[in-house]
């Protein structure tokens, strides 16, 4: 590497041909900064005591070591973005003075001979500077003063930052603007191409303050040291296209995505800070195993699966319906998982189905969480890690049972979690009560209503008047406290002013009130007669539990359940490993566990990580500890047993915990003998078989 102080307008004399190479970010200065550089060229032209105004350094390669020898052709490493925007401002002198006629010292034809073009050269290196693709036709077009080419790239930052200087240039004394150009120096540094590491050169200029993105860094170290037609190749078939899916995104898509990727390839979340040192380690290793171009192509392949659920623009519309609406839960940490599960949908690894059922789950889990107040810190590292351990054989029973395997801050809450804290929770001031009775609205249904201009309306006002607190009664104080912001107050409606603070009368029956309303959420409430406390609760159970269909608890096959159950760490569990073992809880298992015995000798006993199965020919009920008491699964479903009394819950279709199809839940010793006729049909059916 050899570094020299230059005059800038001798270092473009030069015969030589400055090439921006295909990786390098696109042209990218704005107005204020052409502005800036504009008045450190006016202030160095006025000042007759200067003798130069340093402006930065130019870093290339050069095959060999040059300054100034025969035509060369330089590959721009940094300092192409005040090359560039110099260039430009030149350009404009130059055909201001065409019009002006002035004296300045100079004439257009040297302007442009000098320090524009090589005009003894002819084609590709006629042009002393080469910029990428659409930058190079916009700037080649003022150069040859092609009106019409011109106006083609009117919109990029190269006509428009040469307009400015243009303009400026009318206005301004073209002499002192010359002046002011021949006393700008920079820093030539040059590097010998095999000998010097550009890559490092690179790094240790950005770590100086240059304002260089994750994918300027990426992008420059996957091509910077390729020979120019493998460069050419990988950036064509790959790079630019990954670039043009995130055209259209935030500035941080890019970064996300690449750090997703590599908590993808890693398991590992790398931080924020050091996506790039993290991206160079996996890249180096990851090359030497697969080749560069299947590692290029696999990142883009993965871009591409990204960027395209950040949309919700996948070939498959019902994905694309799913992703909408995780997209609105904002869970970011959710991607790796995201993105990894649909490759393996892509390669054929599960189907269509299987992908819709993961999506829905993860949406449930994610939201689930919220409703409960769940702390989402734990989020990132459990979708960081969570692919890993799915058994691909068994994707959506290995992805369920992983699922159900989190406990504590990381649990999945259960639907008497849920379901508890929907109905008493302040929903009105919930981050996500407008997505939540958008659901509600919309779920089941094929005539799908748009609710983006519609607001969230408080059945019982929050304003109360007199008739209102007298529906209410003596306790409308506490009741209006505690009920107004429930779920089961709350609805969607277009008419949130007209109704307002009106009575309820009012406003089922007044134009657009609710008996005329086309939303579901409103339907129900044209039967009701009176509004307090009791109507609240009836509609927020009603509610609640219809979410229970909606965000799903993830259901294992028992025999899936049991294989892992058999196979996880052989580890041995008692009933001390049980958390809800109170003595009402213990003395209800004793009972049962000793009916079952007595049935029949040949019943096993399995106590699993968080369940007691009991095992006859095949898995007979299961027991699990809670709360609130014991639930009891038993191995048949509904249609196979007599339940008179209704005390089954029908378990096909629903997440649930342990074995069995059918469930029914004990809180006292009364309840027993109808536990035992239930355990003994399903006993029969077995000695049938």
């Amino acid at each position: 590497m050899k570094a020299v102080e230059q005059n800038f307008l001798k270092f473009l004399q030069s015969p030589s041909q400055f090439v921006v190479p295909i990786y390098q970010r696109k042209y990218s200065w704005s107005i204020p900064q052409c502005k800036k550089l504009l008045q450190d060229v006016l202030v160095a032209g006025k000042d007759d005591e200067s003798f130069g105004h340093f402006t930065g350094s130019i870093v290339y390669i050069t095959k060999d070591v040059f300054h100034a020898a025969v035509i060369n052709q330089l590959s721009i490493i940094d300092g192409q973005q005040r090359l560039t925007t110099l260039s430009l401002m030149i350009l404009a002198l130059r055909n201001a003075l065409e019009i002006q006629k002035k004296e300045i010292g100079i004439s257009t034809r040297k302007l442009t001979n000098y320090y524009v073009v090589n005009s003894d050269e002819e084609d590709d290196l006629y042009y002393k500077l080469v910029l990428t693709d659409g930058d190079n036709q916009a700037i080649r077009s003022i150069l040859d003063s092609d009106k019409a080419a011109i106006d083609a790239y009117k919109e990029s930052r190269i006509v428009q930052n040469y307009n400015y200087f243009f303009n400026e240039m009318m206005k301004s004394e073209l002499k002192v603007v010359y002046e002011g150009l021949k006393k700008l120096m920079i820093i030539d540094v040059s590097l010998e191409q095999g000998k010097d590491n550009p890559q490092l050169i690179f790094e240790s200029l950005n770590s100086t303050g240059l304002d260089l993105s994750q994918s300027d860094l990426i992008r420059n170290y996957i091509l910077m040291d390729l020979d120019p037609k493998l460069q050419s190749t990988i950036y064509r078939k790959y790079w630019l296209k990954i670039e043009q899916l995130f055209t259209d995104h935030p500035e941080n898509a890019f970064d996300r995505f690449s750090r997703d990727y590599l908590t993808i390839k890693t398991g590992r979340i790398p931080r924020q800070d050091r996506i790039y040192e993290s991206f160079k380690r996996y890249f180096k290793s990851a090359v030497s195993k697969l080749g560069l171009e299947q590692v290029v192509k696999d990142f883009y392949d993965y871009s591409k699966i990204f960027a395209d659920l950040l949309s919700a623009v996948t070939p498959n519309q019902k994905v694309n319906a799913l992703m909408q609406e995780i997209n609105e839960l904002r869970v970011n940490v959710a991607y790796p998982f995201l993105v990894q599960t649909y490759h393996d949908f892509d390669n054929k690894v599960i189907n269509q189905e299987q992908l819709i059922t993961i999506y829905r789950l993860v949406e449930s889990y994610v939201f689930r969480r919220a409703v409960v107040g769940i702390p989402t810190n734990s989020l990132n590292k459990t979708f960081a890690t969570l692919n890993a351990k799915i058994d691909k054989a068994h994707y959506l029973d290995s992805f369920c049972y992983e699922l159900l395997q989190l406990d504590s801050y990381k649990r999945f809450p259960s639907d008497e979690e849920f379901e508890r804290e929907l109905k008493v929770k302040d929903i009105y001031n919930f981050q996500r009560s407008k997505y939540l009775l958008s659901k509600l609205e919309n779920f089941d249904t094929k005539e799908i209503i748009d609710l983006n201009k519609y607001s969230i309306e408080h059945i019982m006002p929050q304003t109360l008047n007199e008739k209102w607190k007298e529906i209410l009664g003596q306790d409308w104080k506490t009741i209006h406290t505690q009920y107004l912001n429930r779920l089961g107050n709350l609805t969607l409606t277009r008419y949130n002013s007209e109704l307002s603070n009106q009575e309820f009368e009012g406003k089922r029956k007044m134009k657009n009130g609710f008996i005329y309303s086309p939303i579901r959420l409103n339907r129900m409430l044209a039967e009701v007669e009176q509004w307090d406390s009791s109507a609240i609760d009836r509609r927020g159970n009603l509610l609640s539990r219809r979410t229970l269909n909606i965000w799903q608890y993830p259901s294992v096959s028992p025999d899936y359940c049991e294989q892992r159950e058999e196979t996880v760490d052989n580890v041995s569990y008692t009933i001390e490993d049980y958390e809800f073992r109170s003595k009402p809880n213990l003395e209800l298992f004793t009972s049962i566990q000793d009916y079952l015995i007595n049935l029949n000798a040949g019943i096993t006993v399995k106590y699993n990580k968080h369940y007691v199965v009991f095992r006859f020919r095949s898995n007979l009920t299961s027991v699990m500890f809670t709360k609130e008491g014991i639930s009891v699964n038993i191995n048949a479903s509904v249609d196979e047993l007599t339940d008179p009394k209704g005390l089954l819950r029908d378990l096909r279709g629903i997440g649930h915990w342990a074995t069995g199809e059918s469930e029914i839940k004990i809180f006292s010793p009364a309840q027993l003998d109808d536990v035992y006729q239930l355990i003994h049909q399903a006993y029969a059916i077995q000695m049938e078989i």
